[in-house]
């Protein structure tokens, strides 16, 4: 795999040079996060999905993320049974001292993500996905009951999730790896430095205070990931298919023992759902592009996270 940790050293230094110049990037982006950015790379007759992650300031930061990141892929293939994509973390160290973090697994065809083919299905099609979903969410809400000191986070949204070669939705695949979502005795293991990044001096650090924990909690309570299943259908434009659907969800909530307590998911929590998450993206979104223009055209310095509208420098 040296050759393609070179390809990603040359991936990393031309991606840096660019933002730091503030000039357009020669990459392909396949898909954006909040601040991460997945680029194609191909190598011989190999397509790869390389997943700009984050950047940590220490090599120990780096090998803490690397073995939380493989507990991570342990517990979910162990007690929730997912198939998950061939994958490797690599450190690519930058000119600045931190070290990248890219998260390196095979491209996928389109039509294998689930993303892609919410605008293909029919409601029975959209009806399967869900349930195979919900049914993910009940063993995780068996697996954080039981395991004592221990508890697992997923998020459910469309995004992250594909059908491998020859499965069905009865077999799918979760691609959310890079964000290892693990807690013992409370305490969540990510590194705090992981949250929050790129927004301006004080920020992160009241975001980690008090905001970070709630919005954590969401990706470990099965209802929540169900809200957020649901509503991420509105995002999607698969709205209009959301009354059937939220029927097969509350009727799935409903049979659970560990879930039929708790109340019903309601079209209107829905909608509140997607309107804060686009709220919050936004504002999220705009608080990095002001930071990065005061850097550049003020501090004359660069700005190293990768943001949409880099593309259009």
């Amino acid at each position: 795999m040296s050759q393609l940790r070179d390809e990603l050293q040359r991936l990393e230094l031309g991606l840096f040079d660019a933002l730091e110049a503030g000039v357009r990037p020669s990459v392909e982006v396949l898909a954006f996060g909040e601040t991460s950015a997945t680029l194609a790379l191909r190598l011989g007759e190999r397509d790869f999905a390389c997943t700009r992650l984050a950047a940590f300031r220490s090599e120990a930061t780096v090998e803490r993320y690397r073995s939380l990141y493989e507990d991570y892929r342990g517990l979910l293939v162990e007690h929730l049974r997912l198939h998950l994509p061939e994958a490797r973390i690599y450190s690519v160290p930058r000119p600045d001292g931190f070290f990248a973090i890219y998260e390196v697994q095979p491209r996928f065809p389109r039509e294998r993500l689930c993303k892609e083919l919410l605008l293909e299905l029919d409601e029975a099609g959209l009806g399967g996905l869900l349930l195979a979903v919900l049914g993910l969410l009940g063993e995780l809400a068996r697996l954080n009951h039981y395991s004592g000191d221990l508890q697992v986070g997923l998020d459910v949204r469309f995004t992250n999730w594909y059908l491998p070669p020859g499965g069905g939705f009865d077999a799918l695949g979760y691609l959310g790896l890079g964000t290892p979502l693990i807690r013992r005795r409370g305490r969540e293991l990510l590194e705090p430095d992981f949250w929050g990044t790129g927004l301006p001096p004080g920020l992160p650090w009241f975001l980690r205070r008090y905001w970070l924990r709630p919005t954590l909690d969401q990706y470990y309570r099965p209802r929540t990931g169900a809200v957020i299943l649901l509503a991420n259908l509105i995002e999607e434009h698969r709205s209009e298919a959301l009354p059937g659907l939220l029927i097969q969800a509350n009727a799935f909530l409903a049979a659970s023992p560990l879930l039929s307590r708790l109340p019903p998911v309601t079209l209107g929590e829905l909608h509140r759902r997607a309107t804060l998450e686009a709220w919050t993206r936004s504002l999220l979104r705009n608080l990095r592009a002001g930071y990065r223009g005061f850097l550049r055209r003020v501090l004359h310095r660069g700005y190293q996270f990768f943001l949409p509208d880099d593309l259009a420098s």
